[in-house]
């Protein structure tokens, strides 16, 4: 998710409408602090990396490419409509941090967050196999969050305070060693994420879509097919969607 516009491939080509989409495409984007990693409580400010601005070549270069790549579709096909695109994310995180404790205490059962350790042992495998791809994606070298709720209360929670028309999910590596607490987490996060949300006007049902997990070299059998299956289950929920992307590779042999 943290993968920038800048950092995909043929992005001037593909995003050469972006001024003309600027008529009606906003886009803002929270930055990556240290200090968001031991954040104890929800807060109402955060720091943007993009203020809200108008969709142009200049302003998209360091958004997450994801969002943006999605949101651009949507405006070429409804160019009357405005849309506005808030991206947050924090490349290489488990979803624990992304929680709140109220989310959390309903999965009990689940295995611990992944630690600082565990994490960078597993980018660093990643890294070896994937090179500058994967190395574009885990971008940050200061602090690293992993304690639960710390990304919640600082990237997640000050965007609560305004409704929201559809959320967007691209995550699951560093949890893929447990796809049964997972099972119980991403449900347990998306109902609590509506639950926010819809106090301050959004659908009770916001639509929540997910990326499925890509191809992973090193892992991808067993460990990622059986993770893929764990992350279905949120599609007994409501008005939650997948994006099917196993087929995709970004060019590596698998």
């Amino acid at each position: 998710m943290e993968l920038t516009v800048g950092a995909s491939y043929n992005w001037m080509n593909e995003t050469s409408d972006a001024e003309a989409l600027g008529v009606t495409l906003r886009i803002f984007q929270v930055a990556m602090l240290d200090s968001y990693a031991s954040v104890t409580t929800p807060q109402t400010n955060l720091t943007a990396s993009i203020p809200w601005a108008r969709a142009s070549q200049g302003s998209i270069e360091g958004m997450s490419a994801l969002c943006y790549y999605f949101g651009a579709e949507l405006a070429r096909k409804h160019p009357d409509t405005p849309i506005g695109l808030l991206a947050s994310s924090w490349g290489g995180t488990a979803i624990q941090p992304w929680m709140s404790p109220e989310s959390l205490g309903k999965c009990p059962h689940a295995g611990p967050t992944p630690t600082h350790e565990s994490l960078a042992a597993s980018k660093d495998m990643a890294l070896s196999v994937l090179g500058h791809t994967l190395l574009r994606t885990c971008s940050h070298q200061g602090a690293f969050p992993t304690n639960g709720s710390v990304l919640y209360n600082s990237m997640i929670a000050p965007l609560m305070l305004n409704p929201k028309r559809v959320l967007g999910w691209y995550q699951g590596e560093s949890n893929s060693g447990d796809p049964v607490g997972y099972q119980c987490l991403m449900p347990s996060m998306i109902e609590d994420w509506r639950e926010k949300w819809a106090s301050v006007g959004s659908d009770p049902l916001l639509p929540f879509f997910f990326v499925q997990l890509s191809a992973w070299p090193t892992q991808d059998s067993p460990i990622i097919p059986t993770f893929r299956v764990a992350v279905e289950n949120a599609l007994s929920l409501p008005k939650v969607g997948m994006v099917v992307s196993a087929d995709v590779n970004d060019g590596v042999s698998v």
